[in-house]
């Protein structure tokens, strides 16, 4: 998997951070990004850490001349710097300003600003573009058509012109968190290749490390550091890069009717985490999940994809639902979507997918006897 980072989270004081901690792991996420928290250099900076807390600063200024003053000062006291405007000078002074890591532009104006011309430049400096990518989750009345279209849009600009980007999930409850593959089948849904954006997922990554070795008392230049005698003849070994197989996006309109009675099936175990812990019964469970695919691909669209729900465990809240090959990607988009069920703020979280019942029925009354 390729190491994931939700680049926008908001923890309230009264909000127990533990328990974003907790989710996040669940998830398996590499680590989250912490608006407003300043940095502060710890004693296992150089262990690999299960999960790491990114500190990030966010300017939110109409006026060129007062972000660049207030840069010089929040430079050194964050990892991760950000610009959030919906003026079209500054989004575009921001751009050549290697200070700024990421510009982040509100989806009311992200069409006027987000040109050609800024998509060039943010490209030749490697300045971020954050997409927020939330508002598929919206409430199940709610069919988010119109920022699609639009948001498409954009993105093929940013694309072409090879501009970094990264997505977020706006997080300010932790059951909005989403794991690498869920991000990745909801960025399919408005037209984003998982070329792009795991792509874009591995340099921010390297920009993160980048900017914290810089905080570091050692760091002298990209790749310079400053080195103890007894430890400059050590050797230093390259570490191996692992090669990562990326899943075919899935198409709706390539998929006739014909074909879907020749594909195989998939199995997915999946279960669904909650604050609350009360009880879900399996028809609110399926009800659901056709409600929502029916809203994102229609009525031919649903029937195509064949989903089904094997079993659910109630007590336990885990089950199976199988689909058809070809609308894996879909499926994990149309689950991530759902963010409530009936009241309960919930998270559908894929634990296992796999092309045999079997295997994962015996892992699901493993999981139910915990």
């Amino acid at each position: 998997m390729t190491p994931y980072f939700e680049p926008r989270v908001t923890i309230n004081e009264k909000t127990d951070s533990k328990l974003f901690e907790k989710i996040a792991k669940r998830l398996q996420l590499e680590g989250y990004i912490i608006l407003g928290e300043k940095y502060k250099k710890s004693k296992k900076e150089n262990l690999v850490e299960p999960l790491q807390k990114i500190t990030r600063v966010e300017i939110k200024e109409s006026k060129v001349e007062k972000i660049r003053s207030l840069l010089p000062k929040v430079r050194k006291q964050y990892e991760l710097v950000s610009v959030n405007t919906s003026s079209a000078k500054v989004a575009q002074w921001v751009v050549k300003d290697n200070r700024v890591d990421i510009l982040t532009v509100p989806y009311k104006s992200i069409k006027e600003i987000i040109t050609q011309n800024l998509a060039n430049v943010a490209a030749n400096n490697q300045t971020f573009l954050e997409i927020d990518i939330s508002f598929l989750t919206f409430s199940n009345s709610f069919f988010p058509s119109i920022q699609m279209r639009g948001l498409s849009r954009v993105i093929h600009l940013i694309i072409r012109e090879k501009a970094p980007f990264i997505l977020t999930m706006n997080v300010e409850n932790p059951l909005e968190f989403r794991d690498e593959r869920s991000i990745i089948a909801m960025a399919n849904l408005v037209g984003i290749p998982n070329k792009a954006i795991k792509e874009n997922m591995r340099k921010f990554k390297e920009r993160i490390e980048l900017n914290r070795n810089k905080l570091s008392p050692d760091f002298i230049a990209p790749g310079v550091r400053k080195v103890e005698k007894e430890k400059r003849s050590k050797k230093i070994i390259p570490s191996k890069e692992i090669e990562v197989k990326t899943e075919i996006p899935f198409n709706l309109k390539e998929l006739p009717i014909e074909k879907k009675k020749l594909e195989r099936q998939r199995y997915i175990l999946f279960e669904i985490l909650q604050i609350e812990n009360k009880k879900i019964e399996e028809k609110i469970v399926m009800d659901n999940l056709w409600k929502q695919l029916s809203k994102f691909y229609g009525e031919v669209g649903s029937s195509r994809i064949g989903l089904y729900l094997i079993e659910f465990n109630s007590e336990k809240n885990i089950g199976i639902i199988r689909c058809n090959q070809s609308s894996l990607s879909a499926v994990r988009a149309m689950m991530s979507t759902i963010t409530s069920l009936e009241k309960i703020k919930v998270v559908f979280h894929v634990l296992k997918v796999s092309g045999t019942l079997k295997n994962l029925i015996a892992i699901q009354k493993k999981k139910s006897k915990n």
